[in-house]
């Protein structure tokens, strides 16, 4: 008898902070390199991050968790976003903006949980807590080189 450790929460933070990590990277490859068709095929990548992160999901629960954890990371950019206008719009754009983060992130998640299996057998032994480690490293790396 082995005594596995539920990996379940880590899973979740690995996938939703390494999903929001490559969200990032995509929007800040649109920021550098803007145009019209670019912006667009950058903006569907990145609203596919979620979706690929949560075919690793065990549930459709899981799978919304990863949304629901993406979303919370995510809402350090809304304040960047809807920040510097009158008080009273700023409330009102930021409640649209975080309801609306939120709504599609955990959309994403479980549609890409309920692929689980469908496109490529994504069943894999890993410790994610060293996968949680490696995505915190990468995202630090990143950040200390765009000057984030």
């Amino acid at each position: 008898m082995t005594n596995k450790p539920n990996q379940s929460m880590a899973r979740i933070l690995t996938l939703a902070l390494g999903a929001t990590t490559a969200m990032w990277v995509f929007s800040y490859i649109a920021l550098l390199f803007s145009g019209k068709t670019g912006g667009e095929v950058l903006f569907v990548l990145a609203a596919l991050c979620i979706p690929v992160a949560s075919r690793h999901a065990k549930s459709r629960i899981e799978g919304a968790w990863i949304g629901f954890v993406s979303a919370l990371i995510n809402l350090l950019l809304i304040g960047s976003i809807v920040g510097g206008q009158a008080p009273g719009d700023m409330l009102s754009l930021g409640a649209l903006w975080a309801g609306g983060l939120f709504v599609g992130s955990i959309a994403l998640g479980v549609v890409g949980s309920l692929l689980h299996g469908q496109l490529k057998d994504c069943t894999c032994e890993m410790d994610w807590h060293v996968g949680f480690l490696a995505v915190a490293s990468t995202l630090v790396f990143l950040m200390l080189i765009t000057g984030g």
